[in-house]
């Protein structure tokens, strides 16, 4: 799946408001920053969200993605539990900052 095949997905559930757990298993796909970004929208959009967990293994997010994440999970203000696996998507120091 790439980023152009998680769009419609990530666009039908913003509608979702009420929406506490969440977890993305997106395993061995073709996701980039981009699609990284659009994620970190979606999870931003669920003010009532508190359970997390995002699993972009063997992606292709990259430092930017990385960043893209971070930058919009600290939105994500009534969240209690994040469950992060971003293993071998080449993020480099830059991206954990």
């Amino acid at each position: 799946m790439t980023d152009t095949g998680i769009k419609p997905i990530l666009e039908g559930s913003k509608s979702l408001k009420k929406l506490k757990s969440l977890n993305l298993v997106l395993i061995s796909n073709n996701i980039t920053k981009d699609g990284a970004r659009e994620i970190g929208l979606l999870c931003q959009s669920f003010p009532q969200l508190t359970d997390l967990g995002i699993n972009l293994y063997v992606n292709k997010i990259g430092a930017e993605g990385a960043h893209y994440l971070g930058k919009y999970l600290l939105n994500v203000t009534n969240l209690e539990s994040l469950t992060l696996d971003l293993f071998f998507n080449n993020i480099t120091e830059l991206g954990m900052e």
